[in-house]
């Protein structure tokens, strides 16, 4: 267990640097006696095995300790930002509710919570053992580890609940540890992403396992100092990494020692290149999924072909396969499915019907279109259920959508098709962009890219996102807002 790990690796090296959080850090003995004072005094309280403890602190450091204090006395944990949250996703068998002494006071958290479940108020003394320099053993009566929920959405806004449990998490982390290259001398970069998220609980574990140094950075200004502690390895989504490029500055010159990881969207060529020159010639772009342990697709970028085709690490874990499951011969779009291991996730909390759904046969259905070429790397062609018709024919949308962000140089491009009121058929091009676009822009994107007189063009600012680390586009609802201003509002119409 991961607790375990953590007192090993205090016992070995103590005064290695195991976390950085904000301005706070400590190393693996003091981390490891942060954590067996929080199992004292929990243990107090005589918690059932198997019961759940929602985890509503908003400091990273705290909430990681307290969820591993929990998990090491047999309870399930859920970190979450709000009780609205936790009772909008129905956890069930909840024993308390855990929160610092400041936040419980500021939230009223007895009051929104009154006879839901036992209130717990974490003092800030309980990080601090009497003698900082003796390492206390780490003892959870033989307990079973308590697992994690994660929860997760697809572009539908629905979130879903996966478990991690704790029988196989040492093998999980092991794993994840080895296809991302991280070792002791690892420095990971968590940026703020929260516990809820796969990658917010999946890699700083990797990373302890190995006895490399986690850093969490949840002030406003976490990309001016983000090479301040030697960073060796950080992972991003498109628009952090765009934030971080940005503070940087043009004239930014690569770092030692630094690689990267970009997922949980399209990264667009000119943010790739610039990635190059500023940051690090170490940049991969990774397919993944809550659901999986460890991503599976990847590409190490060094031209536009490495954007979209990623590199199965093993060929035998995809298929492509038609609507009656049979795999597709190359170059023939499908449905991607993977094969699950017995470390993967095999079904959702609480919704057999989404469960059933998406996990058939021993395989993950990810609900990902996607193509699989002669030399056998792999491209998503998104959802399945983001086709658009175009011309009576029905094809897959993020093709074309990639393809308008990079002549736009946009942040975000998301293409419907569908009926207005009046029954006209409309393709709609909603755009996620900071600049001001030109007609002309428009007007070349349609000429070039749909060929249809009735196109319509939505310009955001923002688009509707999710609430978790990975802040999807809310597709259906976007869409829902674009046709409403189709119908309602002024329309751009080019030609």
């Amino acid at each position: 267990m991961i607790v375990e790990r953590i007192f090993e690796w205090a016992q070995r090296k103590p005064d290695k640097t195991a976390i950085i959080c904000d301005t706070i850090s400590l190393d693996y003995r003091s981390f490891s006696n942060a954590i067996r004072s929080a199992c004292d005094f929990f243990q107090q309280e005589n918690f059932p095995v198997g019961g759940t403890a929602i985890v509503l602190v908003q400091s990273l450091l705290d909430a990681w300790i307290i969820v591993m204090a929990l998990r090491a006395l047999g309870l399930n944990t859920f970190s979450v930002l709000s009780i609205e949250a936790a009772e909008s996703l129905k956890i069930k068998d909840v024993v308390c509710i855990v929160a610092t002494q400041p936040e419980a006071v500021a939230l009223n958290l007895v009051a929104k919570a009154a006879g839901r479940a036992k209130i717990v108020s974490i003092p800030p003394s309980i990080y601090a053992p009497k003698d900082s320099n003796e390492l206390l053993p780490i003892q959870h009566n033989a307990r079973p580890l308590g697992g994690h929920i994660l929860y997760t959405s697809g572009t539908t806004g629905t979130y879903k609940k996966v478990m991690m449990n704790g029988e196989h998490e040492d093998r999980r982390n092991r794993t994840r540890a080895q296809f991302l290259s991280l070792d002791s001398n690892t420095i990971y970069h968590g940026t703020n992403f929260g516990l809820w998220t796969s990658i917010g609980f999946k890699t700083p574990s990797a990373t302890w396992y190995e006895g490399g140094c986690v850093i969490l950075d949840q002030r406003k200004d976490n990309f001016e100092n983000f090479f301040q502690h030697n960073v060796t390895f950080a992972m991003f989504i498109p628009g952090m990494l765009k934030e971080l490029l940005r503070t940087r500055g043009p004239l930014a010159r690569p770092v030692d020692g630094f690689s990267a990881a970009v997922g949980g969207g399209f990264l667009p060529i000119d943010f790739a290149e610039q990635s190059i020159q500023r940051l690090t010639d170490k940049l991969t772009l990774q397919y993944s999924s809550t659901e999986i342990n460890s991503t599976r697709l990847r590409s190490r970028f060094r031209t536009k072909d490495d954007l979209h085709w990623f590199l199965p690490t093993d060929e035998r874990l995809f298929q492509i396969v038609d609507e009656n499951g049979r795999e597709c011969p190359t170059n023939q779009e499908g449905e991607l499915r993977i094969l699950l291991s017995d470390i993967d996730c095999y079904g959702y909390l609480d919704d057999e019907e989404a469960s059933s759904r998406v996990f058939r046969d021993g395989y993950f259905y990810p609900g990902d279109m996607a193509v699989r070429r002669e030399d056998g790397r792999i491209r998503i062609l998104g959802r399945s259920a983001d086709v658009v018709i175009l011309n009576a024919q029905k094809v897959a949308a993020a093709p074309i959508e990639q393809a308008i962000q990079r002549l736009l140089g946009v942040d975000e491009v998301c293409l419907f098709s569908g009926l207005s009121e009046q029954g006209d058929e409309v393709i709609a091009i909603a755009i996620q962009s900071d600049r001001a676009i030109h007609r002309a822009e428009l007007e070349a994107v349609a000429r070039k890219f749909v060929r249809s007189e009735r196109v319509r063009f939505s310009i955001y600012r923002e688009f509707p996102r999710t609430e978790t680390g990975m802040k999807k586009t809310k597709r259906a609802l976007l869409k829902k807002l674009v046709f409403e201003e189709i119908d309602g509002r002024h329309q751009i119409r080019p030609g």
